[in-house]
């Protein structure tokens, strides 16, 4: 069954050449730069406990974040161990300067080839991948939850006290074809899942979407690469979804290159009213030549008066260096976008502000920037390399970084 490996690699358009790089480094060592650079709703009760220890073990790779504060955040990685592969959860107080390991993440966790990790606060979080799984103890034990059989989660979201999983489900009709659909979990009351009433299963050539938390709306994208393909926006308390024009496949940017290819990725900003939310979308040309366009193109959309739709552009192109990988928005209205072509690059643009920052990494040789996010306006971390690009090794093949100065400057962050 094909994970989100393949899933990536055909998102990104290209497979991006991978050499192990540089060691895992201090915090210190920062870069900016200018522009040109089968259904219940029960969950098992399998769970696992373990002593906590002083420190992260020697190799740690990240995986995946997420902070519920500036300061406060959790850390997945792997590493090399007696039995292959083990992995940890991190926790740090005091801005990533220090890390220090919850407990190792047991079999719940590794059983599931972890892809992505979301904490709401510092005792409610979640890791998934081929399955998933929830803690309520700060990730000092996890337990599995119950979805249809063979899924890949491809993406968590959170709106309120829901929890919702996009699933890609292999499907036989027609064949080698995926069912994209919702799971919900009431990760407030109950520790169980249900399918999400108001969102049909969705067939798609291939697996993969994204999932958009935007006030109490939540965007959808269910992304069959490279062909066009509509967004949803889900109301919860309606309980209805509502298929809305997807605008990378229709419009031409500056340089007059069709946006019929490449990479269609969902963000939005979640400072609005309960009753209102900004949704954006990256969209990105592969031009060749290890570079691409990248325009955003936004759509303020409310309950309570909904107008027909149209896409606007809200922010200059982008660098072109790099195919585009990953995109965040701030509740503020900041950007940033993750790109790799040669190297692996974040671009970051603060609202109202029509020049765009960089970092620039060489020495993963280019691996994706697997996961982008605002804290808030101000704090914004990547994950570079990341389940894809983090091969074990005595090298290290992903890292970390985090800019507390919206996207000016990034540290790497050591482990």
């Amino acid at each position: 069954m094909p994970d989100r490996h393949a899933y990536r690699r055909r998102l990104v358009g290209a497979l991006l050449a991978l050499v192990l790089g540089l060691a895992a480094c201090g915090r210190s060592g920062s870069t900016a730069a200018s522009t040109t650079a089968a259904t219940t709703s029960s969950t098992a009760l399998e769970t696992t406990t373990s002593i906590p220890v002083e420190s992260t073990a020697t190799g740690f790779q990240p995986l995946a974040m997420s902070f519920v504060s500036a300061s406060l955040g959790f850390a997945l990685g792997h590493y090399q161990c007696a039995q292959g592969v083990c992995y940890q959860l991190a926790r740090t107080s005091d801005d990533g300067v220090n890390w220090s390991l919850v407990a190792p993440a047991g079999s719940v966790v590794s059983t599931i080839n972890p892809q992505g990790m979301y904490f709401a606060d510092a005792a409610h979080g979640w890791v998934w991948g081929k399955g998933a799984a929830f803690t309520a103890n700060g990730g000092k034990s996890w337990s599995p939850l119950v979805l249809p059989a063979g899924s890949i989660v491809d993406s968590l979201a959170v709106v309120g006290s829901q929890a919702y999983f996009l699933l890609s489900t292999p499907t036989s009709s027609p064949p080698g074809s995926y069912v994209a659909s919702l799971f919900g979990q009431n990760w407030e009351t109950s520790g169980g899942t249900s399918p999400v009433g108001g969102f049909s299963p969705v067939v798609a050539a291939a697996p993969g979407g994204f999932l958009a938390p935007g006030a109490s709306l939540l965007g959808i994208k269910i992304v069959p690469v490279g062909t066009a393909s509509p967004l949803w926006l889900y109301d919860p308390a309606g309980g209805t979804s509502t298929s809305v024009p997807d605008p990378c496949a229709t419009t031409t940017g500056a340089a007059a290159i069709p946006l019929l290819s490449g990479g269609r990725y969902l963000a939005s900003g979640t400072g609005d009213p309960a009753s209102k939310a900004a949704f954006y979308v990256l969209c990105t040309a592969n031009p060749g030549a290890g570079s691409s366009q990248k325009l955003i193109f936004g759509h303020s959309y409310s309950v309570n008066a909904q107008s027909s739709w149209s896409w606007t552009a809200v922010s200059s192109s982008a660098p072109p260096g790099g195919m585009g990988t990953a995109f965040a928005t701030s509740p503020g209205g900041n950007f940033a976008i993750g790109a790799a072509s040669g190297a692996s690059f974040v671009y970051t643009q603060r609202s109202a502000s029509p020049s765009w920052t960089s970092l620039s990494d060489s020495a993963l040789g280019g691996a994706p920037v697997t996961q982008l996010e605002w804290i808030d306006d101000s704090h914004v971390f990547a994950v570079i390399g990341g389940p894809e690009g983090a091969t074990l090794g005595p090298s290290a093949t992903s890292a970390a970084y985090y800019s507390s100065n919206a996207g000016a400057s990034f540290a790497k962050l050591a482990f």
